[in-house]
């Protein structure tokens, strides 16, 4: 990033990405560089204000990537989850066992406590179980499907 003459900040893209150390302004009378882009431009591509573009380029300016991280904003919680009201709640299941993160039953019964769900199956796990059960199918019909590729690949 670098300051012009007319006091605007432009952010500078080389050929091989952000951090190439060319530096360049666009004015009347330079030739078209593509890779400089003036606050209003980049804030109109990107639908934020050309404040919060100036904001991003001192932060890089002065810290470089590192500097692009939003800051903790005080008395609020980064995400949801992080909202200890929302842990207390609804704390999420681990990602360990349940295959991704889950959020529990939202219901509370009095003097209950629900187990855990487990994991999701995975895609086809139960396709016999239910054609057997749930359809009434037979081994023999199973097995046909089974063998035509009807029932896409096993689990």
């Amino acid at each position: 990033a670098a300051s012009t003459g007319a006091g605007s900040v432009v952010f500078v893209l080389g050929e091989a990405g952000i951090g190439k150390s060319r530096l360049g302004a666009r004015n009347d009378g330079a030739r078209r560089r593509p890779w400089v882009w003036a606050n209003q431009a980049v804030a109109a591509e990107l639908g934020c204000s050309q404040a919060t573009v100036g904001k991003w380029r001192s932060r890089f300016v002065a810290k470089r990537l590192v500097g692009l991280a939003d800051d903790h904003r005080s008395g609020a919680p980064r995400t949801v989850t992080d909202d200890p009201q929302f842990q207390a709640r609804l704390p999420l299941l681990p990602r360990d066992r349940h295959g991704s993160d889950m959020l529990p039953f939202p219901v509370r019964i009095v003097d209950e406590e629900l187990p855990p769900p487990g994991r999701a199956p995975t895609v086809g796990q139960h396709t016999h179980e239910v054609l057997r059960e749930v359809a009434g199918y037979d081994d023999a019909t199973i097995a046909h499907l089974d063998e035509s590729g009807a029932l896409g690949p096993g689990p």
